[in-house]
């Protein structure tokens, strides 16, 4: 728990470290037969941070999309939540969101961030060891919050962040960092490419095919007005818990998807925490040939394995030092 102005229960979605109602402690401290304490069941799990580039666009000038320093506004946050976190508190989509860590590492030449989406609608709940289960019971100045990892390196201008899909989406951290921004400015977060593959998407292409896979559960952190959030709320209705979709055309000389629409679509799946597929099929004008490109596998990302257990939960400390040595590493 972080006490400040209102206190905020962080979670993980990874550990319940609360005592059972017997007040016998967790379940990594219970007595395994012959009376030896057991020792810590250790679970693995991997942990996924885009790299994106800060880039923005300002409506009043109607100016061509440029890359976006961060350096400024970080510094402006973290002088804020220094004082007082609550105060970087913005809503975006109905949920709240803050900087709680926002901290320049000299030595490292990185940010270190954290954003907290504040749950102040649904509280999650306890599973004791005996089975039964309960609401967490808060005070009038506590919240729970979801966490987010983030970091943020000046010199080439990349924003790593965690994909969890209780935390913070691309979508709505592209809102906060508006939010934020000067006025009528528009940040976008551009995903950055491992291959050429992305490149390629523009409404120029020849598109044939778009295959799409994802998960229902981060459907929330979609717009209203989605055409991603169409094919999800159908699928969603028949209480599926995955989404599969296939657009295509039949063979024939000029039958193509429409480009804007198609490339609209794609970057929304892009940007969505459930997504798990998504290959698109283009047609070269010229010579006709079709080559298929497996998008996810063409955005740069790191996935790191972690290792945890109820007394070693993956927190935002392990998070961030895991990331910045991966950083680090890559520019030697």
């Amino acid at each position: 728990m972080v006490a400040y102005k209102h206190k905020i229960m962080v979670g993980y979605n990874l550990d319940l470290k609360s005592p059972s109602k017997s007040g016998r402690g967790h379940l990594s401290e219970k007595m395994g037969a012959g009376g030896k304490c057991k020792m810590p069941e250790f679970k693995k799990k991997s942990v996924r941070f885009d790299h994106l580039e800060p880039t923005y666009t300002s409506y009043s000038t109607q100016s061509e999309i440029q890359t976006y320093d961060l350096e400024d506004m970080l510094k402006q946050i973290a002088r804020i939540a220094r004082a007082e976190p609550m105060d970087t508190k913005k809503i975006i989509d109905g949920d709240s969101y803050i900087f709680h860590v926002c901290k320049y590492h000299d030595e490292d030449n990185l940010w270190e961030l954290r954003v907290l989406r504040i749950r102040e609608k649904i509280l999650p709940g306890i599973l004791h060891d005996d089975g039964t289960y309960e609401l967490i019971k808060l005070g009038n100045d506590e919240v729970t919050a979801e966490s987010t990892t983030l970091a943020y390196a000046p010199a080439t201008h990349t924003l790593y962040m965690q994909r969890n899909r209780f935390g913070i989406s691309i979508r709505n951290m592209e809102a906060y960092l508006t939010e934020l921004s000067p006025k009528d400015t528009v940040v976008i977060l551009a995903v950055k490419e491992a291959k050429a593959g992305l490149l390629r998407l523009t409404e120029e292409a020849n598109y044939r095919k778009v295959i799409m896979s994802a998960e229902i559960n981060p459907f929330d952190e979609l717009p209203k007005e989605s055409l991603m959030k169409d094919f999800l709320n159908a699928t969603r209705k028949a209480r599926s818990q995955f989404c599969r979709v296939e657009l295509r055309v039949s063979r024939g000389k000029n039958n193509t998807l429409d480009a804007q629409e198609a490339v609209s679509f794609i970057k929304e799946a892009l940007a969505y925490s459930g997504i798990r597929k998504l290959d698109v099929v283009i047609e070269d004008k010229e010579d006709c040939e079709v080559e298929t490109i497996d998008l996810l596998s063409n955005v740069a990302k790191y996935v790191l394995p972690f290792n945890y257990s109820m007394s070693n939960p993956i927190t935002h400390e392990r998070l961030y030092f895991n990331l910045k040595s991966e950083i680090i590493k890559d520019e030697k």
